[in-house]
């Protein structure tokens, strides 16, 4: 009944009854179901970003499962505590917790996990900036997720290895890698996916100059993020519109989409709103640094004229006082 809660996202039933199903396992002495019981809450804590709590419950389920030998539990909450410890910055926590995970899990020979546990890793490391063994780990578990036909990670670990090399300056290899991505995310309808894929190759593009075919993707992944609902990846699209029109100088339209990124990004209370506002300072400064050449280059022209009249009046004036001293000298 709480998976069922979960699935329909009322998480605070579903933390009810894992609860109850907690106290009743330790009542029986259950320890694998009181293991696992302890991981679900842990992840329904890390959903609701209440990490601490998490961690709680996935050094319990840890115990258990040691206690009892469940090295797939073990392996399982290991991955798990290392995603928590990747996501409040502690990243040399994060891979210690995916090293050992790792270790556990090519003895039980869960393929699955064991692809979810590479692909973390290669995460880890490119957060690290050591991206050559973000690679190494991201092709280990692309090899593996292809054997086991598992589409939609497959799309994922291309799209990181997209990123990986495009980080590297090797756009080319980059672009390559998404456009794989790209293949797999639309056959399997992963429009979320599809659309972080568009706007990687937008980037890519933009970063090779290529303007016109970076905007014509922003665009795709705009249209798919609206179709998802997918807000932060929709002001996304819209902001890195608008770096591409101020790079064609067209700052009127890049006016209109760092706009339309921050109404967006303020609807959902994102931080990436302090970027389309500095993006729109930026902008406006450009434009009166514009207005203000203009004026100068005006006031240049004007004070070139006056000059020239002045100078025009002074030659007749010295002029007159010579046919002045001219009509003396000769009296």
């Amino acid at each position: 009944m709480a998976s069922g809660y979960c699935r329909v996202g009322e998480l605070d039933k579903a933390i009810e009854y894992y609860q109850q199903a907690l106290a009743i396992y330790r009542e029986v002495k259950n320890q694998q179901m009181e293991g696992e019981s302890l991981n679900n809450l842990g992840n329904i804590y890390t959903h609701l970003g209440e990490l601490r709590k998490a961690i709680d419950c996935y050094q319990q389920a840890l115990i258990i499962s040691r206690e009892i030998k469940a090295q797939e539990l073990e392996a399982l909450v290991l991955n798990n505590l290392g995603m928590i410890h990747k996501d409040l910055g502690e990243l040399d926590k994060a891979v210690d917790n995916y090293q050992q995970a790792l270790t556990i899990n090519r003895k039980v020979k869960d393929q699955e996990l064991e692809t979810q546990i590479l692909y973390n890793l290669g995460g880890t490391y490119k957060n690290l900036g050591k991206l050559d063994k973000a690679i190494e780990y991201y092709q280990q578990a692309l090899i593996i997720s292809k054997k086991i036909n598992v589409q939609e990670t497959a799309a994922q670990i291309l799209n990181s290895l997209g990123i990986a090399y495009r980080n590297l300056g090797e756009l080319e290899k980059a672009i390559d890698y998404y456009q794989q991505a790209l293949v797999i995310s639309r056959e399997t309808d992963d429009n979320q996916e599809e659309g972080l894929i568009l706007n990687n190759l937008g980037v890519s593009y933009r970063n090779l100059g290529k303007l016109e075919k970076a905007i014509d993707y922003y665009q795709q992944a705009l249209v798919i993020n609206q179709k998802t609902e997918d807000k932060q990846g929709e002001g996304s699209c819209l902001n890195n519109l608008g770096v591409a029109h101020i790079e064609l100088n067209k700052t009127e339209a890049a006016h209109y989409y760092f706009k339309q990124a921050l109404v967006v990004w303020e609807k959902i209370h994102s931080p990436s709103a302090e970027k389309a506002r500095d993006n729109l300072n930026r902008l406006d400064n450009i434009e009166n640094t514009e207005k203000q050449n203009f004026i100068n280059e005006t006031n240049v022209d004007v004070n070139a004229l006056i000059f020239k009249k002045m100078l025009k009046w002074l030659v007749i004036f010295i002029s007159g006082i010579g046919m002045i001293i001219w009509f003396i000298t000769r009296s």
